[in-house]
């Protein structure tokens, strides 16, 4: 157990989570679109949960189409987390969205330069149009040479801009200073002229606002370059650290939007920080990582946001990192045990028992046969394989069923909608390169997405040299690996790391098979 524990809390430091109170409204949302230079690309609605896996409490599932020769799509779903975020995805670029039950919006913008042309109108565009605005955006923590004290100063001027024009834009107020010395006010007026900025999107904005300062915590390792006094001597209960108050932590009511999570995460950090100096711990921003990696962080920040937060918050935080630890391939029977006990809300603990379920048997459900011993392969029904399917070229999804689950699941529309079209020309083989341990997790990916085709599991164990024409040797890596396609064409050559079917589907798919495959 100490042993499962700790990999999970390595996982959890290094940011497995990249990353929801109402759910399954009525309502539902719709997103319009009309693209210049579109090329008939896909668009993917894809969900952005903080944690690994991808995992939707609420049943959402990703969906994608072709965009219409005249620049057009239309996305709706029933199935939405009320206030989380998520991305259009096209071929070359993204669109990051702040979704809202009833939302019902329609994007203008030039597909080969989104964000500097995007503008959102209708229910819930005002947040989407606000948070895409230059003033909103943030620099990464290690690009920053500040002192603390600097960093502070740095960090309130910001926040302080960001709610100036919040304001203005809620009062309609196109004439305030921030306003008409940013080079962008055509864009913040356009706002005020074309948006209703409701007290439910008003309200959100201003909490990323607060949430956004709390990135404090997250720098201070960066202080150990620095040679100054503030930056060597930490005081969490100073005034610099007035942000981390029990009274602000009251704001969060619920962690739908990763932002929210990672706010969550930094301020439970701190405030274990600020727990050991109070106990006589000496703190420095050298020091300060070694003591959030430990088993002891780990169970006081469960005790800690059980008793400041409310009970949503405390479920999904908890569910989440449960979810990432199954995801992972960590004995999950004693992570359940560990976490499955101190769930209470109803959503979050079908959600893990239903995958724990997954995890149980599903290799043993009959409508995906996924035990049968013919899907598990070696290098001789490997080279079989292909002989059998060598009718036609074949496209290869290589996935890890640990590393690449949510790169994969997020491709399933597309790749679904590419064997559609294109399923009569090329065979489409599905191959999870994996630990024979974790067969099971294969299944339970599959399963959960509704993923039919043709899928086989070739465990890593006794099969190094089975795929030496293709490129799959980092398969298994977290930052690096994770999924490769590659095609086999009809001479027998390989085509090695060629585009996902999000960025095969296009005006140019044709010509693309015609030149590669045909």
């Amino acid at each position: 157990m100490k042993k499962n524990l700790s990999r999970l809390i390595v996982l959890l430091i290094i940011g497995i989570t990249f990353n929801q109170c109402k759910t399954n409204n009525s309502y539902g949302i719709t997103v319009q679109g009309n693209v210049k230079n579109s090329n008939q690309d896909y668009v993917l609605l894809s969900y952005s949960p903080r944690y690994r896996g991808n995992p939707s409490f609420e049943g959402f599932k990703n969906i994608g189409l072709q965009i219409t020769p005249e620049g057009q799509f239309k996305l709706s779903t029933k199935k939405i987390t009320d206030g989380a975020e998520y991305a259009l995805l096209f071929k070359k670029s993204h669109i990051k969205l702040q979704l809202f039950e009833g939302d019902n919006i329609l994007l203008d913008f030039d597909i080969d330069k989104p964000n500097e042309t995007l503008f959102a109108s209708g229910r819930g565009a005002a947040k989407i149009n606000i948070l895409n605005l230059a003033q909103f955006k943030r620099e990464f923590l290690s690009d920053l040479n500040f002192s603390l004290t600097e960093y502070v100063k740095y960090s309130d001027s910001i926040a302080s801009l960001q709610q100036e024009i919040l304001q203005s834009i809620y009062e309609k107020k196109p004439n305030s200073d921030c306003i008409k010395t940013a080079t962008n006010s055509y864009k913040i007026e356009k706002i005020i002229n074309e948006n209703e900025l409701t007290q439910k999107e008003y309200d959100y904005v201003k909490l990323v606002i607060y949430v956004q300062k709390l990135s404090l915590s997250s720098y201070i390792p960066y202080l150990s370059r620095l040679n100054q006094p503030d930056s060597a001597q930490l005081d969490f209960n100073g005034k610099l650290f007035s942000d981390f108050s029990l009274q602000n932590y009251k704001k969060i009511i619920n962690l739908n939007s990763w932002r929210l999570g990672n706010g969550l995460e930094k301020i439970q950090k701190l405030e274990y920080l600020k727990h050991l100096q109070n106990s006589g711990e000496k703190i420095c921003p050298a020091n300060c990582n070694s003591f959030l990696e430990t088993r002891e962080f780990l169970e006081w920040k469960i005790d800690f946001t059980k008793e400041n937060f409310n009970d949503n918050v405390f479920n999904m935080s908890v569910a989440g990192e449960q979810s990432s630890a199954m995801y992972s391939g960590i004995d999950y029977k004693e992570i359940y045990e560990y976490f499955g006990n101190i769930i209470t809300q109803a959503k979050y603990l079908n959600w893990v028992n239903n995958f724990k379920s997954l995890l149980d048997s599903g290799l043993n459900n009959t409508n995906y046969n996924l035990a049968s011993e013919e899907l598990t392969l070696d290098k001789r029904k490997f080279e079989q394989l292909v002989t059998n399917n060598s009718d036609k070229p074949i496209l290869f999804v290589f996935w890890s069923a640990r590393h690449a689950g949510a790169s994969v699941i997020e491709n399933l529309p597309a790749l679904n909608d590419f064997e559609k079209s294109y399923g009569n020309e090329i065979n489409v083989i599905k191959i999870c390169l994996d630990n024979a341990e974790h067969k099971n997790l294969w299944a339970a990916r599959i399963i959960e997405n509704s993923w039919k085709g043709n899928h086989y599991f070739m465990p890593f164990e006794d099969n190094d040299s089975s795929l030496k024409a293709f490129t799959t040797k980092n398969i298994s890596s977290h930052c690096t690996g994770g999924v490769n396609y590659a095609l086999r064409k009809s001479d027998g050559s390989i085509i090695n790391n060629v585009d996902s079917p999000l960025r095969l589907l296009n005006g140019d798919t044709d010509e693309y098979l015609k030149e590669f495959v045909r």
